[in-house]
Formats: structure tokens, sequence, C-alpha cells
């Protein structure tokens, strides 16, 4: 099993601290928007409850890491609504809310 070397800890370590910053602060600028938006929040006496409940709904409502996830129809296909997804297609699925 090969080491890291030394500049390879420390480009990794530099990575993972900018991805932390990147995905916190914008969690935090969203959570805000949410949270100004509703100036009740405020007049609360559960202000606390309250605004950890404003922070899981902007994560859930403005998501900051998402991705696609590939998905194979299956054989005899599948209808959703009003489209029908025919057997052996890839499809891409958002993963979020």
């Amino acid at each position: 099993m090969k080491k890291f070397s030394d500049l390879e800890i420390v480009e990794e370590c530099i990575v993972l601290l900018f991805d932390g910053v990147y995905t916190t602060s914008n969690t935090l600028i969203w959570t805000m928007y949410e949270t100004l938006k509703h100036p009740e929040i405020y007049k609360s006496k559960n202000r606390v409850k309250i605004l950890r409940g404003a922070i899981l709904v902007s994560m859930r409502m403005n998501p900051i890491a998402s991705g696609a996830l590939l998905r194979v129809m299956p054989k005899g296909g599948i209808a959703i609504r009003r489209y029908c997804l025919t057997k052996n297609i890839l499809k891409y699925v958002l993963s979020i809310a």
C-alpha cells in the first residue's frame, strides 16, 4: 500500500478545509435567508427549537451537496403519472428534496 507524501497530505487537508468552509457558509446563508423570510421566529418562546427546524428546512430546500443518481428502468418499463419510461433506458434522478 502506497503511503502519502507530505505534499499529498497537505493537499488533502486543504481540500477538506475548503470543502467544509464552502458547504458551511452556504448552509448558513440559506438559513439566514429562510429565517429572515419568517420574522415570527424571533417572537417565539421556543426560538432554539424553531431555529433548529429552520436550519433543517433550509438544508432540505436548498441542498448544498447534491448529485444525480443513475437508474435503469425495469424490463416492462414504468409509468409515472402520464409519462411512460421504456425498458433498458438509463435515467438520472436528482438527489434533492
